[in-house]
């Protein structure tokens, strides 16, 4: 099973970065606010996830969770900003274009 890297965005416009090994569970227990759940996230009404990335062991993801928490929220903005465009955009090949599309036929 994959471990997942995650941002939260608070209420407040936070971020909030983690890792675990079960994205759902991880999700429900900060949503009940108690036990096993962020004490952080208990300060907030609501939250959303905002980004994700996938690592085949713990190690790989704890070491990119260290890694977005050293960097700016500027930077971390940038990094879902990035991801929700890519996530958006159509994967689908492109047809080549004829040469009197791009003006470099014979005439």
């Amino acid at each position: 099973m994959p471990f997942t890297v995650y941002l939260l965005r608070t209420d407040k416009n936070t971020l909030y970065v983690g890792q675990t090994k079960d994205l759902e569970k991880r999700l429900r227990a900060h949503q009940a606010k108690s036990g096993q759940g962020s004490r952080y996230l208990r300060a907030f009404k609501n939250f959303e996830l905002v980004y994700t990335e996938t690592f085949a062991t713990r190690s790989e993801a704890m070491r990119r969770e260290f890694q977005i928490r050293r960097l700016s929220k500027t930077a971390k903005e940038a990094l879902i900003s990035a991801s929700s465009s890519a996530a958006t955009s159509t994967d689908k090949p492109r047809s080549p274009k004829t040469p009197s599309e791009t003006g470099s036929g014979s005439i």
